[in-house]
């Protein structure tokens, strides 16, 4: 059986940690914060068993969609400049 906390590479869990949620989004876990707080990324989900917050990666991708699509992720570097 594999544990929980070990996927084989090809496998990306679907609830992330809020460590692994910014990574996933490319943030520091604090930057990832605020950006949650600022509504550009969903807030954790609960699980009521284990008491423990997770984000749907989901979730995360459809929120980066929306940022891109809205221009947000525009402006920054460009390297066809």
């Amino acid at each position: 059986m594999i544990s929980p906390r070990r996927f084989p590479p090809s496998v990306t869990p679907r609830a992330l940690d809020r460590k692994s949620a910014a990574a996933y989004c490319a943030l520091s876990p604090n930057s990832f914060d605020k950006a949650v707080a600022a509504g550009e990324f969903p807030a954790a989900i609960r699980y009521d068993s284990v008491r423990k917050l997770v984000w749907d990666r989901v979730a995360l991708d459809k929120a980066f969609d929306n940022l891109a699509d809205s221009g947000e992720l525009s402006g920054g570097c460009d390297d066809w400049d």
